[in-house]
């Protein structure tokens, strides 16, 4: 197996992985031999780590946002609202973009849900990001706890691998949305570029307050699904979707199963259409998201060690 790590050519990179000599992507790390294919027209990882004197980038700093607003929906679910630069809001734009929030000894990875600018009276623009919160845990309900406009929040980030395979999204295609709870979130900072194409959406709300759906799904047509009793409907919904997608426009269409890892594991089985095609939400590998702490590596069969973090496959 071949892999991409997604930082690869980023400000992010080279990263602590190279200087460990565990960079998945360098041959030369790996090997000593450079067999990288001769179409990477992008920055050589290895050359920059030489012209930096053998140096890496250092990982993302903890700077501190004050909370501009909180709004709770329900006892469970809370959207907080940060002041952030105007730059860095834009940054926050890009697809499965999301920051560990940093609360006493834990960190917490919370994707970013909506991200604008406003203007300030003295007419410069300022940003925003919009991050949804579950209270579902210690960590989470922590976090809530003294929280409230004017605090501080102490926040890494951004990073931009909340989703799995945002890489084969087409901006030229239709979209297909399942989603249920928090794991909508990334697919909300995407809305502007797919609420128009969508070919079809289906949400569980079970999870989502109506006041919460009032506010950011009033302009996005659904039909209601149930993934805890009638999946195997909307499996068959998905499919219905797909084949007219592909018999309208002669193109893939994007399907996002913005869901949890269970019901993803459920639907893929359901499903006839292979699972390299499908976007959705990276749950299990937003841990340190540096490559460092290893809570998402795993070995394949050739005995190549990756963290999910980081990579995609070939």
């Amino acid at each position: 197996m071949a892999y991409i790590c997604m930082d690869r050519g980023t400000d992010k990179c080279p990263c602590a992985l190279m200087e460990a000599g565990q960079c998945y992507t360098c041959s030369m790390i790996q090997t000593g031999k450079c067999s990288c294919s001769c179409d990477w027209q992008g920055v050589c990882p290895y050359t920059e780590y030489k012209q930096r004197g053998s140096s890496v980038i250092e990982p993302k700093e903890t700077r501190n946002f004050v909370v501009a607003e909180r709004h709770d929906f329900s006892p469970s679910l809370s959207v907080v609202t940060l002041k952030v630069p105007f730059a860095y809001s834009i940054k926050c734009r890009e697809k499965g973009a999301f920051m560990m929030v940093c609360k006493d000894q834990w960190q917490i990875p919370i994707s970013v849900m909506e991200s604008y600018t406003v203007k300030e009276e003295e007419g410069l623009p300022e940003g925003r990001i919009k991050l949804a919160i579950n209270a579902a845990g210690p960590k989470t309900i922590g976090l809530l706890k003294r929280c409230s406009a004017g605090s501080v929040w102490n926040v890494r980030g951004p990073y931009f691998t909340g989703l799995v395979r945002k890489e084969i999204y087409d901006p030229k295609a239709l979209s297909i949305v399942v989603a249920k709870g928090i794991a909508l979130m990334p697919l909300l900072n995407m809305k502007q570029e797919i609420g128009g194409n969508l070919a079809g959406f289906y949400l569980d709300r079970s999870k989502l307050p109506e006041e919460f759906e009032n506010e950011y799904l009033s302009d996005l047509q659904y039909e209601e699904a149930d993934l805890t009793y009638r999946i195997e409907e909307t499996a068959e919904n998905i499919q219905r979707s797909y084949k007219f997608c592909m018999e309208s426009t002669d193109r893939k269409p994007n399907v996002f199963l913005m869901v949890s890892p269970y019901f993803l594991g459920r639907l893929t089985e359901l499903l006839d259409i292979d699972e390299r095609e499908i976007i959705a939400p990276n749950h299990v590998n937003m841990c340190c998201s540096e490559g460092i702490c290893g809570a998402c590596s795993h070995t394949d069969a050739q005995g190549v060690t990756v963290r999910g973090c980081k990579c995609f496959d070939l």
